[in-house]
């Protein structure tokens, strides 16, 4: 697969009344990852949270795959696009293998199928020896990795969706160096079957600023 996976052409939002992004050109093609690198409250955030759906655009076009993203039935939707937000609300004491679970609920691939995928992405996030733990005793490291497989099961198998997009909202954060690098195979592994990956960062504290295309090759507009 290539081409642009997730187009947006001069896209604004103000969902709390003041704009938050102004005239976006933004273009995630697959098999690339591209960063949107900025300080704290510069936007990032809102921009992920608009490309996934998340937040309505009142301005623009926001285009998946072969058409506009309000288009997407649901359960299509969430089997082409997942997003890692910085926190996470879960505060239940779900198993980790069930949080990760999580993940395969929009598709319909089998229990056997499932099962694999949740084994994959376990030995990926370094969560395998975390599987019967309870979520809410972990450390907000191993929080961190345990989201970071449950949305890595949502695109892992490229049958399950023909468009697939991973946002990542500073997802390093809380990870030691070993994890971090992990994380980064992990990503990249990915992008390379196809996925068309963005990731906001703090370049002081990411070092997948250093490993993507930089944003200006696809983004116009501003964050505010």
């Amino acid at each position: 697969m290539s081409g642009a996976v997730l187009k947006a052409t001069d896209l604004g939002t103000s969902p709390w009344g003041s704009r938050l992004l102004d005239g976006i050109d933004l273009s995630l093609e697959a098999g690339t990852i591209t960063a949107i690198i900025g300080p704290n409250g510069a936007g990032k955030s809102s921009l992920l949270h608009t490309l996934a759906g998340g937040l309505s655009h009142d301005r623009g076009e926001l285009v998946l795959w072969d058409r506009p993203l309000e288009a997407w039935p649901r359960l299509a939707r969430a089997r082409a696009i997942g997003l890692l937000p910085q926190h996470s609300t879960l505060n239940f004491p779900f198993r980790v293998a069930e949080v990760i679970q999580l993940g395969r609920t929009p598709h319909a691939s089998g229990a056997a199928r499932d099962r694999q995928v949740v084994d994959a992405v376990m030995a990926a996030t370094d969560t395998a020896k975390l599987r019967d733990r309870p979520y809410t005793e972990l450390s907000g490291g191993e929080r961190q990795r345990v989201q970071l497989a449950r949305v890595l099961a949502q695109l892992w198998r490229p049958e399950d969706s023909p468009a697939r997009l991973l946002l990542l909202d500073e997802p390093t954060a809380g990870l030691d160096l070993k994890h971090q690098q992990l994380m980064l195979q992990a990503v990249h592994q990915l992008a390379a079957a196809g996925v068309a990956v963005a990731c906001s960062v703090v370049p002081a504290r990411c070092p997948m600023s250093r490993t993507v295309r930089p944003i200006s090759d696809s983004l116009r507009g501003s964050l505010t």
